[in-house]
């Protein structure tokens, strides 16, 4: 695992640990606030579990329950997270 620093789009910095490497993007925004990078972060996130829970629903072995079971509260803990948010 490394430690890598990552500056902020509004100048932090962070101390991340991971054992793979991104690329940095070379356009940041400096003027973005820090509340508009979280939530398009969290959008990102919200986007990335709905899809990823429509084709589950959508799969073979769910298509015969009923789609209000498919979808009910408690069934990904990850995805109930970010509609709490």
């Amino acid at each position: 695992m490394s430690d890598t620093v990552r500056r902020l789009p509004w100048g932090a910095e962070r101390h991340i640990r991971s054992s793979f490497t991104v690329e940095p993007s070379s356009s940041l925004d400096s003027t973005i606030k820090p509340g508009e990078y979280t939530l398009h972060l969290l959008l990102n996130q919200f986007f990335i579990a709905a899809e990823a829970r429509i084709i589950d629903v959508c799969s073979e072995n769910k298509q015969h329950i009923p789609l209000n079971q498919c979808l009910k509260r408690g069934d990904d803990v990850h995805f109930d997270q970010l509609l709490d948010v």
